[in-house]
């Protein structure tokens, strides 16, 4: 019920995805004196990550003007609770400029994976973006990141010598943390880019499962096993993998970085080529989503995958599968 009203009323849907966004911040606000104001604001995080979705409905089932409609409401009311006009312009690019287009995509008749791809390239033209800033001056999130990580690892000195480890135990592990709070910090912007196309792209598998339940609407249908990331896109991942290989400093992180980011296509594909194989051999669907939650898990198993996608641009490990009508089982997409 209260989806179709957040889909069916643009000032709704906007009020709605203001309320999501804002949430943590007034629980915070309300519960100040609370012993669990804590605890109410970790809670409210998930609400925050669909603040998108909103958007997404009502573009969906409204049209671009309701979207447009939607979205004025977020970013004006934004705008008026902290009278600052760049985290109001932040909140339109970040939050609702994707839906917007994702959905005159589907209107139109695209596909999901045309639609996710659209996101894709959004973060490829913000990425470079965010790199070449970092270079004249670190980003507020890499100072954040920074001095947290300093506070961490400071933590850990303190609580290995209250428990009476030897010096040398504590250097080995003080050097292991150093060194991987230097790559988070080296991959930051590629991590923080990546945690936004995920988002997107979490909250538009969301508005198809919840527009598939609504009778009377229908949106492009699509096999996921059959995903393939275009042929052009290998050559980008090659060339920024050997500069990443041959340059230092700055060059290196730019190169490593977008290497990162551009690796996300073929996560997909290597997850297609999964699903494939798993559908024409009948996996049920309990095995092949508990593979799926193991592959989100594990980052070596998840890099393991990309690397699959990745060759099978060139080996098409699927055509070696008969075509017995695998793919009709939608679960797992």
């Amino acid at each position: 019920m209260l989806i179709r009203i957040v889909s069916e009323y643009p000032a709704i849907a906007g009020l709605g995805a203001m309320l999501l966004l804002m949430l943590p911040t007034l629980v915070a606000v309300f519960l100040s004196s609370s012993q669990g104001s804590g605890l109410a604001m970790m809670l409210a995080l998930p609400f925050q990550a669909i603040t998108p979705l909103p958007i997404f409905l009502v573009s969906l089932k409204r049209g671009l003007k309701g979207g447009l409609i939607a979205t004025a409401i977020l970013t004006g009311g934004t705008l008026l609770l902290t009278q600052d006009f760049q985290f109001s312009l932040l909140v339109f690019l970040l939050l609702a400029a994707f839906p917007l287009l994702a959905s005159v995509m589907l209107i139109k008749g695209w596909n999901f994976s045309h639609g996710a791809g659209s996101g894709f390239f959004l973060g490829l033209l913000l990425l470079p973006i965010l790199l070449t800033v970092s270079i004249h001056a670190p980003l507020e999130i890499e100072k954040t990141l920074t001095s947290s990580l300093t506070t961490v690892q400071d933590r850990f000195v303190s609580m290995a010598q209250s428990q009476g480890a030897d010096a040398k135990t504590i250097l080995e592990h003080q050097q292991v943390l150093k060194e991987f709070f230097h790559l988070l910090a080296f991959l930051s912007p590629a991590l923080m880019v990546t945690g936004w196309f995920m988002l997107q792209l979490a909250n538009l598998a969301l508005t198809r499962f919840l527009f598939s339940k609504m009778p009377g609407y229908t949106l492009p249908r699509e096999n996921f096993a059959n995903f393939r990331v275009p042929f052009f896109m290998v050559w980008p991942v090659i060339v920024f993998a050997l500069i990443m290989m041959t340059t230092e400093g700055q060059w290196q992180r730019f190169s490593a970085n977008m290497s990162l980011f551009l690796g996300i296509p073929y996560f997909f594909q290597g997850w297609a080529v999964i699903q494939s194989y798993f559908l024409h051999l009948k996996v049920p669907a309990f095995w092949r989503n508990l593979f799926y939650f193991f592959i989100f898990w594990s980052s070596k198993m998840a890099l393991v995958v990309v690397v699959f996608g990745f060759f099978d641009t060139w080996v098409n490990f699927r055509s070696r599968i008969k075509k017995t009508g695998e793919g009709q089982d939608p679960s797992g997409r």
